[in-house]
């Protein structure tokens, strides 16, 4: 069996018995194959069946993959650990650091959509709508409905009620166009 077809077999396991899949992860992990931190990370972080949600695991495991297979997945659920303060030692300046380094590596439309809020709101940057306009059309032209509800914001904010309006219902579109488990991968 490939590496992949057996990374392939171990999601659907972890749906399914999340405590068998961990076993077979923490294995596979220790022999070096980094995609298996990523998954552990996600069943951490989820709480899938009898494994308890556990924040500060789910960190270290995403950390692992993220030096050990450079995984863009892995970074991104980080950066939104530290984003949201669900970790020990979490700050704004974290998160920033990744969704920044991820944006410079690939043009990442997640992390430019996540920098543009972070603009928006002021997270550890200084707040500045035009820059966070530039990330949130980066975002926007892949389609990212989180990133068209925030420009929406910002038009409204601005005064510009017909563009918000313009944003908001190609939201509402793009929302009902793409399948919910695409929609929910938007967030981080």
């Amino acid at each position: 069996m490939s590496n992949e077809d057996k990374f392939n077999y171990l999601v659907g396991l972890s749906t399914v018995d999340a405590e068998k899949a961990m076993g077979e992860l923490i294995e596979w992990s220790d022999k070096g194959f980094g995609h298996a931190n990523f998954l552990i990370g996600v069943i951490y972080e989820s709480g899938k069946n009898s494994i308890s949600r556990d924040y500060e695991k789910a960190a270290l495991y995403y950390e692992k993959a993220v030096v050990e297979s450079r995984s863009v997945q892995a970074m991104l659920r980080l950066a939104s650990l530290h984003y949201l303060k669900r970790i020990g030692g979490s700050s704004d300046e974290m998160a920033s650091r990744l969704y920044s380094e991820l944006y410079e590596s690939n043009k990442n439309s997640s992390s430019s959509m996540m920098l543009g809020a972070m603009y928006f709101e002021g997270r550890f940057v200084e707040k500045n709508i035009e820059v966070a306009k530039l990330y949130l059309d980066e975002a926007v032209e892949a389609g990212l409905v989180f990133a068209l509800t925030l420009r929406g914001h910002i038009e409204r904010d601005q005064g510009h009620r017909f563009a918000a309006w313009s944003y908001f219902v190609r939201a509402v579109i793009r929302s009902f166009l793409t399948p919910s488990t695409s929609r929910l991968s938007q967030f981080p």
